[in-house]
């Protein structure tokens, strides 16, 4: 039953910050970018958690178990993989906007090395 509660409780933290992810506005920034961009597996986790919570919370001891232990790991594996995916995809983002030939010629404001 603690198991049960506790998952509902990662569930509704999980959903929270999913939401509040997507309420921020985008920027150019590559933080708030990879942010938003966890958003959806953040939401996605707190489905899983949910079902894995009442499950555990209904269910015979036995099955709620290996419902709840199923959950949690899909949860944190689909965590996981939203983490890489959106840090790969903030880092395409800054590296795109960063390239030489978004100086459009002037050496001068440019940081980055002409090739």
């Amino acid at each position: 039953m603690i198991a049960g509660v506790l998952c509902v409780c990662a569930a509704v933290a999980s959903a929270g910050f999913g939401t509040w992810s997507l309420s921020q506005s985008q920027t150019i920034n590559s933080t708030h970018v990879a942010l938003r961009a966890m958003a959806p597996t953040q939401l996605a986790a707190a489905v899983m958690l949910t079902a894995g919570g009442v499950v555990a919370l209904a269910a015979a001891p036995r099955t709620a178990l290996v419902v709840l232990i199923v959950c949690v790991t899909g949860a944190l594996g689909t965590l996981a993989a939203g983490s890489w995916q959106s840090a790969r995809f903030a880092l395409r983002r800054e590296g795109s906007a960063l390239t030489p030939a978004s100086c459009a010629g002037s050496c001068v404001a440019c940081a980055q090395s002409c090739h």
